[in-house]
């Protein structure tokens, strides 16, 4: 019975896909440097200042209009005092095709905003379990904006194309 309620009420209401695919995940590049194990590994150790990067890039796929591979870069390094305690870096490949009714102008923002947002949860995941492994507290990224980083990355584009669509 509950079976028949969930599905009336989930009947009409509209969903609202993104117009991407996502064809393919996979690591591209993995790698953990423990390098004053074990250590670093000693209870007792004053707590590392972390640093920790996320890049983006992204490419066009020759001969097909709308498959693209975005490649998503994670970086984490921790350091005690003068020690590098780790060293975490992650790329993860994803392979996307955007729908063909899409618009031109609107894969760009698709490949560095939604595909990435899509992904992050698997690079989040990798970099904990990885860190793990490497006898250190799993390492959890906060979530990132993508949105916002699209915007401080490609600001003067973005301003360039509205003056010209503007004259």
């Amino acid at each position: 019975m509950a079976d028949a309620t969930q599905s009336n009420e989930n009947q009409g209401t509209p969903t609202s896909e993104l117009p991407v695919s996502i064809l393919a995940q996979y690591v591209r590049d993995l790698s953990f440097e423990n390098p004053h194990a074990p250590d670093s590994l000693k209870m007792g150790a004053q707590q590392p200042n972390m640093d920790v990067s996320i890049g983006l890039d992204a490419r066009k796929m020759p001969d097909n209009d709308g498959l693209y591979e975005v490649v998503l870069s994670a970086r984490a390094e921790a350091v005690s005092g003068e020690k590098t305690m780790f060293l975490c870096e992650v790329q993860y490949g994803i392979m996307c095709q955007i729908d063909p009714s899409v618009d031109a102008d609107t894969h760009h923002p698709l490949v560095f905003i939604e595909v990435p947002r899509q992904a992050f949860p698997f690079v989040r995941q990798i970099i904990a379990s990885t860190v793990a492994n490497g006898g250190f507290p799993p390492l959890y990224l906060a979530p990132v904006d993508f949105h916002q980083l699209y915007m401080d990355r490609f600001a003067k584009d973005i301003e360039k194309s509205k003056e010209i669509a503007e004259a």
